[in-house]
């Protein structure tokens, strides 16, 4: 099986579609996980998905189908409006400025550790 010779620039986010070389995979609100670096990490995940033959309604499909692993921006809880995600993962500075980034509404942050 050979691969496709795709560029990164053929995976991109344009007019709020994650798009591909042949046209729109869907909608980047559509992504169940949050952050415009999962934005990114979807894209690849596609480009990578593009390059075994898998279809866009395929990576669509999984993309809308995955919602994270635990501790990573994972959302707990949601009462009187109020939501609450564990990003506990973020173990260093950068990994912590990305989460925050990625919560486009006010936070409140707790944080803990050594």
């Amino acid at each position: 099986m050979g691969f496709s010779p795709y560029q990164a620039a053929d995976w991109r986010l344009e007019d709020g579609l994650l798009m591909g070389p042949d046209g729109p995979i869907m909608r980047a609100d559509a992504l169940p996980l949050m952050g415009p670096h999962n934005v990114a990490n979807a894209l690849a995940a596609c480009a990578a998905a593009a390059a075994f033959g898998i279809d866009a309604a395929i990576m669509s499909e999984g993309l809308r189908g995955f919602t994270g692993l635990p501790h990573r921006l994972q959302r707990v809880l949601e009462r009187d409006g109020v939501t609450w995600i564990d990003d506990s993962k973020a173990t260093n500075p950068h990994a912590a400025a990305v989460g925050l980034r990625a919560v486009e509404t006010p936070q409140v942050v707790i944080t803990g550790g050594f």
